[in-house]
């Protein structure tokens, strides 16, 4: 397969609608900043209670967050949390069951890794996941997501994937960066499996790449702070620049904006925080 292949698409929107924005997250422990370097879905209650927070804030203005979860926190004892993300009407779908990247794994430990988090989701939450966010990224989907693994994800259940990543992006500037949507669209695998891929301007290249400054201190920072409660008066992350928060606060800017899916499907804005586009109809291109 090329990428000739496969097909683009394009979406319609409701009559006087431009386009529709859901917020989205990551749900989980990220390794990047883990102690172990282990990415898990156990969620450090300082944290919980932050996510709750932005649901209570998103509900107060009418909007629905969608978040991707490592369904392995699935099988701690107190989920309280998840029940009320979902009481109040956000929406969870699966981000695998213990964050393994679907285009490295084989296709029986995906398919062990798919059933494990769709049966916790299930038996949990009452929720069956159509909607599959692709642990770490990966190049070119239509040459690195084998049909093997691709069949995988149909046969579990899921519609929607989302894990092709533009790796070029980390030796551009922010200016190409925002312009990811442009250039990087959703498109149709020839088994059907619709492939949304991850944006350009991340959270990460924001507060962490951009303007970082001392990358040995991210070691000594993961020892004595990972996944504990940030210290008191934290701005900013300490390998960065003193005016990196500032600089992000300051800075206008406008993404080019592509939208692409049925329901709430997203594609990636940030490793932890992505924007979503919700509409009523996709189709096809012509050309």
């Amino acid at each position: 397969m090329n990428s000739s292949d496969f097909t683009p698409l394009r979406t319609n929107l409701p009559e006087g609608i431009r386009c529709a924005i859901a917020l989205s997250y990551d749900l989980e422990m990220c390794a990047g900043y883990a102690p172990d370097g282990i990415n898990h879905g156990r969620i450090i209650p300082p944290v919980q209670q932050y996510t709750l927070d932005l649901c209570k804030t998103a509900t107060e203005w009418n909007v629905c967050l969608h978040f991707f979860y490592v369904c392995n926190g699935l099988e701690e004892q107190d989920i309280t949390y998840l029940k009320e993300i979902k009481g109040m009407g956000h929406v969870i779908d699966s981000h695998t069951y213990s964050h393994q990247g679907v285009a490295i794994v084989s296709s029986d430990k995906l398919d062990e890794e798919l059933k494990k988090a769709n049966q916790l989701l299930s038996k949990k939450l009452g929720i069956t996941s159509t909607i599959l966010r692709g642990p770490y990224g990966y190049k070119e989907g239509w040459k690195n997501l084998v049909e093997a693994n691709r069949k995988v994800i149909l046969e579990n259940g899921f519609h929607y994937i989302s894990g092709e990543f533009n790796d070029i992006l980390y030796s551009k500037d922010w200016p190409f960066w925002v312009a990811s949507p442009e250039r990087d669209l959703p498109y149709l695998y020839p088994d059907g499996l619709m492939e949304i891929p991850l944006q350009g301007w991340t959270d990460r290249m924001w507060f962490d790449m951009r303007p970082e400054v001392d990358q040995s201190l991210v070691s000594a920072w993961r020892k004595d702070f990972g996944h504990k409660p940030l210290p008191a008066g934290w701005k900013k992350a300490p390998w960065t620049s003193n005016s990196a928060l500032d600089d992000w606060i300051s800075s206008t800017w406008t993404p080019l904006i592509t939208v692409m899916n049925t329901d709430s499907c997203s594609f990636r804005f940030g490793i932890l925080i992505h924007i979503t586009f919700t509409i009523q109809k996709i189709e096809p291109c012509s050309h």
